[in-house]
């Protein structure tokens, strides 16, 4: 079943690509998340919100939010007019991180149809300290106000991104790997530090 066929409201994260839970980037490399959100027409008060791992930087300004509606027509939702976005850096466990929190305005809920996808898009950048080959997960929350008057909310399934990588291995001139070797990797020293 396609995601628009569950009718309650829904939220999906996926990185790198649409319908990607997991991927795998280079240190330092600016990457997309997608934030899918599935909203009911009667429901009000949106507001969708993501806290990022320690091991990511949110980057200002790159953020998109648009609607897709049942027939693929997309809307790009203008900021102010369609929604706010409050970014900034929150304390938890895990230590600092970047938080990101986008509220639809009523212009916006007065644009929502059936079997609408609205679509926030943003890049993320590893940090230089980020741990190489672990998992760094996220999820994203949905809030938002039912046709009752009842706050709901409800939160995506984790998604997840690795450090980029590759294998090394110290061979003879043959190309037969050698045992019990060790070898240091470093870059090579700039004009300063010579």
């Amino acid at each position: 079943a396609s995601d628009l066929e569950d009718p309650r409201p829904h939220i999906q994260l996926n990185v790198l690509e649409i319908g990607q839970g997991s991927g795998s980037v280079a240190m330092d490399a600016i990457h997309p998340w997608f934030i899918r959100c599935f909203l009911p027409e009667e429901c009000y008060q949106y507001t969708i919100l993501q806290t990022l791992s320690p091991s990511l930087s949110y980057q200002d300004g790159s953020l998109e939010v648009i609607l897709i509606q049942e027939d693929n027509t997309a809307i790009p939702f203008d900021m102010e007019l369609h929604y706010t976005i409050t970014s900034g850096t929150v304390f938890t466990e895990q230590g600092s991180c970047d938080r990101i929190s986008i509220t639809l305005t009523e212009a916006a809920v007065s644009l929502l149809q059936k079997n609408a996808e609205l679509r926030i898009t943003y890049q993320a950048v590893l940090r230089e300290y980020a741990p190489v080959g672990q998992q760094i997960l996220g999820t994203a929350q949905l809030y938002y106000m039912d046709s009752d008057g009842s706050r709901v909310s409800c939160i995506s399934e984790r998604a997840s991104l690795r450090t980029g990588g590759f294998p090394i291995q110290l061979t003879d001139s043959s190309g037969n790997p050698v045992s019990g070797s060790a070898f240091m990797l470093a870059r090579a020293a700039t004009n300063e530090e010579l």
